[in-house]
C-alpha cells in the first residue's frame, strides 16, 4: 500500500517527480533501539535533545531527552521533519559542516545480532 507520507518521502528523495507514479516502493522504518549511542540529535529551543519515534508517548522517562515523532510541531508551524530538511539544506557544502553531528540514517541504526 503506498500512502501519501511514503510519496512524499520518494518526491523529497528525488526517485518521483509527481505523485501517483510511485510503483513497489518498499518504505522502512527502524526502531530507534539499535541507534548508534554516539549519533547527534535534534535540539529544542531550551537545548534539550530530541529523539525521534513511532509512538513517543510511551518512551521512557528522561529530563534530558524528549521524544517526538517526526511531524510532531517543533516551532511555530514546522515539524521537526521539516526543521531536518532545513537543516541538511543549510549545512550541505558548507565550512561549518555538521554542528550537531547528525548521521545519515544509513549509519545511524545498527542491526540487531541474530537470537
Amino acid at each position: 500500500m503506498i500512502t501519501k507520507a511514503s510519496k512524499l518521502i520518494a518526491q523529497q528523495a528525488g526517485e518521483i517527480k509527481s505523485p501517483g507514479s510511485v510503483k513497489d516502493m518498499i518504505v522502512v522504518i527502524q526502531c530507534a533501539a539499535g541507534k548508534d549511542q554516539s549519533a547527534g540529535h535534534m535540539l529544542t529551543e531550551n537545548r534539550r535533545k530530541v529523539t525521534f519515534g513511532a509512538d513517543p508517548q510511551n518512551a521512557p522517562p528522561d529530563g534530558s531527552t524528549i521524544y517526538r515523532h517526526p511531524d510532531d510541531s517543533a516551532l511555530s508551524e514546522l515539524s521537526w521533519r521539516d526543521l531536518l530538511i532545513k537543516y541538511n539544506r543549510k549545512y550541505k557544502d558548507t565550512v561549518s559542516g555538521n554542528p550537531l553531528g547528525l548521521l545519515p540514517a544509513c549509519e545511524l541504526y545498527k542491526p540487531r545480532p541474530p537470537h
